[in-house]
């Protein structure tokens, strides 16, 4: 976790998703803004680097022992591989809240700023982490599967990057059920009078659906994991 916040590739992406999602943020809903066009505006805009954190340094969870040549230290340490990958990914996720934080920030500055309709702390904490934080942490889960099974660190950068571009082509293009679109949410409105209506309910089932997708694929990925050895599979095999 202190790793991934001092490193400078983190604190731009961060920094720059704050500005993005603050400058669409400030124009959102024209000139009588609700509390939903605010928040709404900060999700959509901050979503490419969100993204980008989680292909990133999910592959560095993977290969930064490597690339770094310590990875014999690691491997010889006396504790269960499932036990050193949840520490890594717990360390992720942790410094993945401090990034969250500058856009619950812009959030609650555009919104009270512009005098938001429904605008209140607590609806912004909720949807800052419910559903932003969430897609996050879920992206990289899904992110450290496909580099711990490729194993080739430019190989699974480049495909997990075809795989965005084709999600959103496909999104635009083809109906694809909202089950099978991972860790993205069924369409929604939030009004003031009404809040998230008949859909509150549906769409904390999906953070659920999608939460405990990612987290399968957080064991599938320590199960795949390097070490010691060529290859997870490879060991299994001899």
């Amino acid at each position: 976790m202190r790793w991934t916040l001092r490193e400078r590739g983190f604190t731009t992406l961060a920094l720059l998703g704050a500005l993005n999602a603050l400058a669409n943020a400030w124009r959102a809903g024209g000139a009588s803004p609700s509390a939903g066009d605010v928040l709404g505006a900060v999700q959509e805009h901050s979503r490419v680097f969100l993204i980008l954190v989680a292909t990133i340094y999910a592959g560095e969870l993977v290969w930064r022992e490597r690339d770094v040549r310590v990875d014999g230290q690691r491997d010889v340490v006396p504790a269960g591989t499932g036990t050193l990958v949840a520490g890594k990914v717990l360390g992720l996720l942790g410094a993945q809240v401090v990034l969250v934080i500058p856009l619950l920030a812009v959030a609650l500055l555009a919104g009270f700023w512009r005098g938001a309709e429904g605008m209140s702390v607590s609806l912004a904490a909720l949807w800052v982490g419910g559903f932003v934080y969430a897609f996050l942490a879920q992206l990289t889960l899904l992110s450290l599967l496909v580099h711990a099974v490729v194993q080739h660190k430019v190989a699974g950068h480049v495909l997990l990057i075809v795989g965005w571009v084709l999600a959103v082509a496909l999104e635009r293009s083809v109906a694809v059920p909202s089950l099978l679109r991972f860790a993205n949410l069924p369409p929604y409105q939030w009004s003031a009078a009404d809040g998230f209506g008949g859909a509150g309910a549906t769409l904390a089932l999906y953070v659920a659906y999608w939460s405990v997708v990612a987290a399968v694929c957080a064991v599938l990925a320590s199960a795949c994991w390097v070490r010691g050895a060529r290859s997870r599979w490879a060991a299994l095999l001899r």
